[in-house]
């Protein structure tokens, strides 16, 4: 990847993924992550749609900083990707979020719904910026 340059349609249009695949993530599991958050489902319906804004913001910074890393990874293959992918949502995410809730007391049900989205989400953007590369 060290020849490539930032395919910025590839991270908008990972971003807009991002936000499809948290609405069928949660759409499949809002039973079990309703209740391990203790809200409704009209609660959690009327949360303010700036959220929504700030989770697009978060995921476009998400993507590009993995263009990045990837760049500087020099990550030459599929396989490569999907290790970095793996690694990054390891090391930044699933066990600061599992520590976070079992401090919180939270079940683990929680963990694994949160963190079951972000890596499948982090891995596709991996697997993605590396396939849609621009020269």
């Amino acid at each position: 990847m060290t020849e490539s340059k930032v395919n910025h349609l590839a991270v908008i249009v990972l971003s807009i993924l991002h936000m499809a695949l948290s609405a069928g993530w949660y759409g499949a599991f809002s039973e079990q992550w309703l209740g391990y958050v203790g809200l409704t489902e009209d609660e959690a319906l009327s949360l303010s749609p700036i959220w929504y804004g700030v989770a697009f913001v978060g995921a476009i910074i998400f993507n590009y900083s993995l263009y990045t890393i990837m760049k500087a990874l020099n990550v030459a293959s599929i396989g490569k990707a999907i290790t970095v992918g793996l690694w990054i949502w390891a090391a930044f995410y699933f066990f600061e979020l599992a520590s976070h809730y079992g401090f919180a007391l939270k079940d683990f049900g929680l963990t694994l719904v949160d963190s079951g989205k972000t890596l499948v989400c982090w891995v596709l953007s991996a697997v993605i910026l590396y396939v849609w590369q621009k020269k």
